[in-house]
């Protein structure tokens, strides 16, 4: 009988050593970290506009005058290249047909806004004899500022 006493007074501390073991606080999981989205591709990136013109040719015509007549057209040529881009471009048609051929067929094309330049930097070139370049290279951030000038100025 003694030794089923001890057996039971073993199973008891044992089974009271068990509960103590059994029962355990709840391990605190750190909170996942919330999900950092990459920041979205910037619409707006940096843009190279290049206007071309050439120089006017013919027995009366004045060299220098010619030559810096090309050199603005190329510039108006590079602006309106840069608006098209910027604010873009609204193009209107006109087809007329007779007897199954086009007798009428004219295409406008128009882009617009006001554009203050004075920190645009340009600089004319000559690409070939008689040919003028100009090159208009902007920064994403002046593209910004640029915009916000245009849309300023549809605003006025």
């Amino acid at each position: 009988m003694k030794h089923v006493s001890l057996f039971l007074l073993a199973l008891f501390a044992v089974s009271v050593g068990l509960c103590g073991c059994l029962h355990h606080e709840p391990v605190q999981q750190p909170e996942p970290e919330p999900e950092v989205e990459a920041p979205a591709e910037d619409p707006i990136g940096p843009i190279s506009v290049t206007g071309q013109a050439a120089e006017k040719t013919g027995p009366n015509v004045n060299p220098v005058q010619a030559k810096l007549g090309a050199q603005r057209g190329a510039r108006v040529e590079a602006y309106r290249r840069l608006f098209e881009q910027i604010a873009g471009l609204q193009l209107d048609s006109q087809t007329q047909v007779r007897d199954f051929v086009t007798s009428y067929d004219q295409i406008h094309t128009r882009t617009g806004g006001y554009l203050d330049t004075p920190g645009l930097v340009h600089k004319a070139v000559e690409a070939e004899e008689g040919l003028w370049e100009v090159t208009i290279e902007l920064t994403a951030e002046e593209v910004r500022e640029l915009i916000d000038a245009i849309n300023a100025g549809r605003n006025r």
